[in-house]
């Protein structure tokens, strides 16, 4: 993996909530965001080896 998981799914999080955000405030949608109970994984740091 390149390494860029988490940031796609952190990006794709943001994007889902923005339009459960439009589509309640427009009363399209009248539950609650369920974006907003989902976590994301941890982020996987990788510290280079110093030579």
């Amino acid at each position: 993996m390149d390494g860029k998981g988490y940031t796609n799914a952190r990006l794709a999080k943001t994007v889902l909530n923005q339009i459960l955000s439009y589509a309640i405030r427009h009363d399209l949608y009248t539950d609650s965001s369920p974006v907003l109970e989902v976590d994301l994984a941890h982020r996987v740091r990788v510290h280079p080896d110093v030579v």
